[in-house]
């Protein structure tokens, strides 16, 4: 099953197909109605950690990405009063042939990043809770329902490149364009070192062995996911 397309122009990469096997929160947990747009946006100081992760008994893997900025908002407007995060994570089941897509964000995270956000960062620190709702779609990519979690991380960013301007907008689709994930960047960046650790509450600890990562000084940066109506 190819559940997900992504641009050719996309600087992140995302596996064709992600397994996810023996999550039993897919059935057990109460599944809440959410569908339509959701926008976030982020300045200042700005890092992106991704990778593939597994689960400890290695039946689940998937992807993950986490964004990090001094500042931010679930809104095209980043100006806050403190340090931002957004996360989403994708996998398949290859139990009950569904695949999810998580996502959500939180504020007043831990983050540090010396300098002051006029050019691309040396490093960055960042760690805290997010919130989470998994988008449940069946095998024919019909909307099931939305099962909430919460996602607690800890990164480090260390920029290992030469920095240099950017201007792009990237497309990213999960099954048949069940979820569109837009991404519109406009900021100094460069690749970085990075390190990962990630847990949920449903899927318990993820293994991510190789993480990677980038470094920005956003002029503009944000995230459109657009997904499914709900169930009828």
């Amino acid at each position: 099953m190819n559940s997900h397309r992504s641009s050719s122009h996309s600087r992140r990469f995302v596996p064709t197909v992600c397994r996810i096997a023996g999550a039993s929160f897919f059935s057990t947990a109460s599944l809440l109605a959410q569908a339509g747009i959701d926008q976030y946006s982020f300045s200042g100081a700005d890092g992106e950690v991704n990778g593939v992760y597994s689960t400890s008994d290695g039946c689940i893997t998937g992807f993950v990405s986490i964004d990090v900025a001094a500042q931010g908002a679930h809104s095209l407007n980043p100006q806050s009063a403190t340090s931002f995060a957004f996360a989403g994570i994708y996998g398949f089941n290859v139990c009950t042939k569904a695949f999810v897509y998580g996502y959500g964000s939180a504020s007043a995270l831990s983050f540090s990043a010396p300098g002051n956000g006029l050019h691309v960062q040396r490093s960055i620190t960042a760690a805290g809770h997010i919130p989470v709702n998994y988008l449940i779609y069946d095998s024919n990519y019909k909307y099931i329902g939305t099962v909430a979690d919460s996602l607690t991380f800890q990164t480090s960013l260390i920029k290992v490149g030469t920095e240099s301007q950017t201007v792009q907008t990237t497309q990213q689709t999960y099954g048949t364009n069940s979820v569109i994930v837009r991404t519109h960047i406009d900021a100094g960046a460069s690749p970085a070192s990075a390190s990962l650790t990630v847990s949920t509450q449903n899927l318990g600890a993820l293994t991510v062995p190789s993480p990677f990562g980038y470094v920005f000084s956003s002029r503009v940066h944000q995230v459109t996911i657009q997904h499914q109506q709900l169930l009828k």
